[in-house]
């Protein structure tokens, strides 16, 4: 997530889940077709598209009855919340166990806060996911707090009494725990590992229900944007933890703009093919409107969705439901919906994907880059959408059902 702060701003533009990477073409070399793609058990575009709203949803109910047309919402999560004044290492399990609506929780008891929100996306959303905030060097204040890794304490010991209080207190509001958001190079990859077994093992000792994700990972070497990161050490990690695996793209150029088209992002879906045994999410993507135009907005993220589903993935969470603007660059407008809530093409678009071919999955792979060409057939069991393009179009890709 992006916080209004020239610090963090620091470490989005030089270090956060920048997943353009230098060398990379336009269009990747063609990988075989996905036997899960013929398979009639494959997502659906209603299945697929989500949006990160998070603190964005709350308090205006526009762009909540808006964004509720989306099966999936990803929520950011600030754990400092919980901790109030205190360090992770001295945590103490207090779960708030007050079911909903009558919240009775103060902010002592943790996930109180919380909750007033999570019962009401809990009714309109099929996944709730919740996107920790855990790890940053920036030493920020409460509420919105980040930790380094000698606040932590015993990283395991920490983790599973938190993930214990997760489960117990938000099982039935929550379907997923990230154990990260973006997690930046402070804790090292050992703190990291630690945090996460115990996060997991915390959580399902508590809940049945449950899934537990990954933070931002990729399966690329580190680069310019990433070396700081732990989004680039996928190799490093314990796969075993997580039933989800995910990652965060954005096209940005060399001006730190959001910009480039979406196939320049085919490797990082690419990337993540030795894994696609687990499920996979693109838990962050988006583009600027105000510096490619709505329609070419709202023509890139079905683009990018329509390819992420060719490469196996299992969900793509819009970044942003809303715009941010002005204080988040490069992230900016990348909204759906103008900071008004009025709508924005995009949200049209995806609107009627989730609803006019919401019972859509792909089926065929016709055209994959070659030549620049892109085409892709999908069915809802009864008849074919063909969706296509070519690198260099502005406008919505071609749909025609057949």
């Amino acid at each position: 997530m992006k916080y209004p702060s020239l610090i963090i701003l620091f470490f989005l533009l030089c270090s956060c889940t920048l997943a353009q990477k230098k060398g990379h073409n336009a269009t990747e070399p063609i990988l075989p077709v996905s036997e899960r793609s013929k398979d009639i058990t494959s997502p659906t575009f209603a299945e697929v598209i989500g949006v990160n709203g998070g603190l964005f949803l709350s308090g205006n109910e526009e762009t909540l009855r808006k964004a509720s047309i989306f099966r999936n919402n990803r929520i950011f999560y600030l754990m400092g919340h919980d901790m109030k004044g205190r360090l992770p290492k001295d945590f103490v399990p207090k779960p708030c166990m007050t079911k909903c609506p009558n919240i009775s929780c103060d902010w002592e008891n943790t996930n109180a806060a919380w909750k007033f929100r999570l019962c009401d996306w809990s009714l309109l959303f099929e996944t709730n996911t919740i996107s920790l905030e855990v790890f940053e060097g920036t030493g920020r204040n409460y509420p919105n707090r980040f930790y380094r890794a000698n606040e932590l304490g015993d990283a395991y010991k920490t983790g599973f009494a938190y993930g214990q209080t997760i489960g117990e207190s938000l099982e039935g509001l929550i379907t997923t725990v990230e154990v990260g958001n973006e997690p930046h190079g402070t804790p090292g990859i050992k703190t990291f590992n630690q945090w996460s077994k115990g996060l997991a093992e915390g959580v399902r000792s508590k809940s049945k229900t449950m899934k537990i994700c990954s933070a931002d990972i990729q399966n690329s070497g580190p680069d310019y944007f990433g070396k700081t990161l732990l989004n680039n050490q996928v190799k490093d990690i314990d796969t075993s933890l997580f039933d989800i695996l995910q990652v965060h793209a954005y096209a940005i150029n060399d001006t730190f703009r959001v910009t480039l088209p979406p196939e320049t992002l085919r490797k990082e879906l690419s990337d993540m093919y030795p894994y696609r045994d687990k499920t996979l999410w693109l838990g962050e993507v988006g583009w600027d409107s105000n510096l490619l135009g709505e329609e070419t907005q709202a023509a890139y993220l079905l683009r990018i969705i329509v390819l992420a589903m060719r490469h196996d993935f299992d969900k793509v969470f819009v970044y942003n439901i809303i715009d941010d603007g002005p204080w988040a660059a490069p992230f900016d407008h990348c909204g759906i919906l103008n900071k008004d809530s009025s709508e924005k093409k995009s949200y049209r678009l995806l609107k009627r994907m989730v609803t006019e071919f919401g019972d859509y999955r792909i089926s065929e792979i016709i055209k994959d880059g070659e030549n620049g060409a892109y085409e892709y057939g999908f069915t809802d069991g009864k008849h074919k959408l063909v969706i296509a393009w070519k690198e260099g179009d502005r406008t919505v890709p071609r749909m025609v059902i057949q």
